[in-house]
């Protein structure tokens, strides 16, 4: 741990580093026992920064007193679960507790008869505390009263990093029906009793936990199976937030449907020293004990699959940082332009472009959250930005800009992924939900040291990516199934479609279809997605770059199943269809594109060592 006078917070209670600029980087970067040549040239050593008074003298040209100004007012918001051990010199802030973090959490909705509750323990190394015991309430939504409850004494003694439990609630009375859970855990902390509500976070609400008891499945037919492509367990772990352990999430996620995840860990934590945030490990000790870990929880469950990965920073061609998630690639990919470990404002070490050539065949790679925009002070103090329009590589799969919010940023991903597909890319669409193990309450920082906010938004699961694959998948299998295009996208109900030809042969989402005669649009929706409201079936002209609407199928109010055939004429000569699927809850699927005839992609001369067809 740094101690106070070795680090001071600067990104909402993060650390402003002990060192102003960083020393010397090399110009080859190690990707585990590999190299790849960095495109930034070596940087000159600077002076180290030992104390919080030579901090100060160094920004006495005003300069950077803005940018502390502006780290502190505008670096806001960042994600679950949020870490409270933060200070700076002399002022540890309202949100600093000498206390382990002490979090409670359950899914949103289940479709089981056993609703798992989490108790995580995070930094009882540094604050041993007892358990006693746990209380978990079963409560009416409407009229707040306790239904059930169930207590267990544990009496444990934890002084671990990470500690996990998982309580298991009978609530086979409550199908189809929306219950509260309150979580109530007895601790002793330094001789004294402290009683815990669903949390220790200060200026949070510690509200009861909201979950849906589902009778019915996720909607889909047989032989799909659902997974969430983009969150982070603890091996994310950083100054300011933090995940759940990679254990404990198979047991939370079967009971809602979730049959595999991908845990897209952040690169610049992948690298660092065990005990910091700030300093690398040449051995990378810990992206290499993730690696084993995720094997050996693969080789003992036999229905949960867990994809391997990184979400890397890296430098958009422009100078900005962006994100792109790799699965299943046993590389490390080093990145550190957004992380605050050394300094502000530096792009990352590698052009995303020189990432995909170095990727094996075998890995799943997209553009992260894609078309978000960054808050002003993130574009001035991190150097984010948003991913480009025209930014394309033969390996680049495809884009997830389902990221469990359906706000701007998913209007201006499917806005910048039709434009995409009428080049003529075959890109797919991934659903995922950036969670840091939130599974029902999305906490964040808010202020820096001050107060925190919580959002219902961006849980693991909601957002979730379907494909037809069986449960005994390997993960290079699935993987692979993955990188076809078979895939959907969705918050609710499920969407697919086929193309018949001449022949009556028949293409499934992801091919060329050749000459097409007759598309099938199949939607499945459930009592808590709600009735099907419309179908939507999109053609896409790649010969005039224009996509339409086809047909549309409403008045569906009455269904949650609707399967039709509709025949095809006066097709250009090469296209694509794909479908939308909306229900009267506001839930929406995407499918990917089913092709037809042949185009290749004409491009721009500055992109053309970049973007190349597959189509």
């Amino acid at each position: 741990m740094l101690s106070a006078l070795e680090s001071i917070d600067f990104h909402l209670c993060t650390t402003i580093q002990p060192y102003w600029n960083p020393a010397l980087r090399s110009s080859s970067v190690i990707k585990g026992c590999q190299t790849i040549e960095s495109e930034k040239s070596p940087r000159k050593k600077r002076l180290n920064i030992l104390s919080f008074g030579v901090l100060l003298e160094s920004m006495s040209n005003g300069l950077d007193i803005l940018r502390l100004t502006g780290w502190f007012v505008g670096f806001l918001p960042v994600f679950t679960y949020a870490e409270i051990h933060y200070r700076i010199p002399f002022f540890k802030g309202f949100l600093y507790r000498k206390q382990p973090e002490i979090i409670f959490d359950t899914p949103h909705r289940i479709q089981s008869d056993d609703l798992p509750v989490l108790l995580m323990i995070k930094d009882a190394d540094r604050y041993p505390v007892k358990l006693l015991d746990v209380t978990v309430t079963i409560k009416s939504p409407v009229s707040g009263k306790a239904l059930a409850e169930k207590s267990w004494n544990e009496m444990i003694d934890i002084s671990q990093k990470w500690f996990v439990r998982i309580f298991n609630l009978d609530v086979r009375s409550w199908k189809d029906e929306r219950i509260l859970v309150e979580c109530r855990a007895i601790f002793q902390i330094r001789n004294q009793t402290v009683t815990v509500k669903n949390d220790n976070y200060r200026t949070v609400s510690h509200a009861d936990f909201s979950v849906f008891i589902d009778s019915e499945p996720l909607p889909a037919p047989e032989g799909w199976i659902w997974g969430d492509l983009h969150c982070h367990s603890s091996w994310t772990e950083d100054q300011v937030e933090f995940g759940v352990p990679a254990n404990a999430i198979e047991p939370i996620a079967l009971p809602m449907g979730i049959s595999f995840c991908a845990l897209a860990e952040h690169s610049y934590d992948l690298d660092d020293l065990e005990g910091t945030w700030t300093e690398r490990d040449p051995n990378f000790p810990k992206w290499k004990n993730s690696r084993e870990t995720i094997r050996n929880l693969n080789a003992r469950s036999s229905n949960f699959r867990i994809i391997a990965g990184e979400e890397v920073s890296t430098d958009s061609g422009a100078g900005k940082n962006v994100h792109m998630v790799v699965l299943n690639d046993d590389r490390y990919y080093p990145g550190e332009g957004d992380a605050l470990e050394k300094s502000l404002a530096k792009p990352s070490e590698l052009y995303y472009g020189k990432i995909l050539e170095s990727v094996p065949e075998k890995a799943l790679v997209f553009a992260a959250h894609p078309y978000a925009d960054p808050p002003f002070f993130h574009e001035i103090g991190l150097k984010r930005g948003a991913w480009n329009y025209w930014d394309s590589h033969r390996k680049l799969d495809g884009l997830q800009f389902m990221n469990g919010i359906m706000d701007g940023e998913y209007e201006r991903g499917k806005h910048e992924w039709i434009r995409q597909l009428l080049r003529g890319r075959h890109s797919y669409v991934y659903a995922g939900n950036d969670s840091h193990g939130n599974f029902n309450r999305y906490r964040q920082i808010y202020m820096p040291m001050f107060c925190m906010n919580e959002k219902s938004t961006q849980k693991f699961g909601e957002h979730r990516t379907g494909i037809k694959a069986s449960l005994t998948e390997n993960v290079d299998n699935l993987t692979a199934r993955l990188k076809t295009g078979q895939v959907i996208s969705t918050d609710g109900p499920f969407a697919n479609i086929s193309i018949q030809d001449s022949t009556g042969r028949e293409f499934n989402i992801g091919k060329n279809a050749g000459t097409p005669k007759s598309i099938s649009v199949q939607a499945i929706s459930s009592r808590y997605f709600g009735n099907l409201r419309q179908i939507r079936l999109f053609l896409g002209d790649l010969e005039h770059e224009r996509e339409i609407l086809y047909r549309t199928i409403s008045s569906l109010s009455a269904y949650n199943r609707k399967t039709i055939t509709i025949p095809l004429e006066n097709l250009p000569i090469y296209g694509y269809f794909r479908a939308e699927v909306e229900t009267n809850q506001n839930k929406i699927a995407l499918t990917n594109p089913i092709w037809f005839g042949q185009k290749t992609l004409v491009t721009s001369p500055e992109n053309s060592n970049r973007d190349r067809s597959d189509g």
